[in-house]
């Protein structure tokens, strides 16, 4: 979707991709089905949410790849993308929920975009298996278990941290996330090996009499002529 046409003095009007969902469009933002009012909608993307408190503005685009928001802090090389589950939460996420899910991708950069966060206390081993630690973040220190990451309140001082108050952090965010710790696989019990059969022994068949050829009579002498 384009708004103008290319001229010398616009050479590149504003464009939009049409919402898809999956490698189909978006029920009702089909190229026959989109109303002028939804194009409008579509050519005010990218959509600014709000100032981000550390500087910069987090904003909602549609991308090759789906929705999702963005922001870039002052100090950083490159602009941290987080994406978004539902295609039109691109026109309605708000401020809360668009940073919380651009700190869960910056204290889960994935690989290359930083070190690894710095460990500050080990509480000790969760009831489900796995390390609890204590990490110092970006934006503050939070509770590390396994791929959960559970942000600290800020009254509460990281030297006074229980196992206790970790565990029901960890179990928070966990229910509100809706991720559930997967059981360790069971282990196969080894296949029997087969007990190779011993091959029947071979029976020797009984050896034949050679046949008797049959006796030729011999012809009697003929007897002489009488004198």
């Amino acid at each position: 979707m384009q708004r103008g046409e290319v001229t010398p003095e616009n050479k590149k009007p504003p464009r939009s991709s049409l919402p898809k969902q999956g490698k189909d469009f978006l029920p009702g933002w089909g190229p026959n089905e989109v109303t002028l009012e939804q194009g409008v909608t579509l050519l005010t993307l990218p959509r600014e949410i709000g100032p981000h408190p550390e500087g910069g503005v987090i904003s909602s685009n549609l991308g090759r790849f789906g929705p999702y928001i963005m922001h870039q802090l002052p100090d950083e090389e490159k602009p941290v993308y987080a994406n978004l589950k539902e295609t039109l939460d691109v026109f309605e996420i708000g401020m809360n929920r668009a940073m919380e899910l651009i700190t869960e991708k910056r204290n889960n950069p994935g690989r290359g975009r930083r070190a690894a966060a710095k460990a500050l206390r080990e509480l000790g081993e969760h009831p489900d298996g796995g390390a609890i630690s204590i990490m110092d973040g970006r934006y503050g220190p939070y509770v590390k278990w396994e791929k959960v990451n559970a942000t600290i309140p800020k009254e509460v001082e990281v030297k006074d941290v229980t196992v206790e108050q970790a565990l029901e952090w960890i179990a928070e965010k966990v229910g509100k996330s809706g991720a559930k710790k997967k059981a360790p696989a069971k282990k196969k019990a080894p296949a029997k090996k087969a007990t190779a059969k011993k091959p029947a022994a071979k029976t020797t068949a009984a050896k034949k009499a050679p046949a008797k050829k049959p006796v030729s009579k011999k012809a009697a002498p003929k007897k002489a002529d009488d004198a």
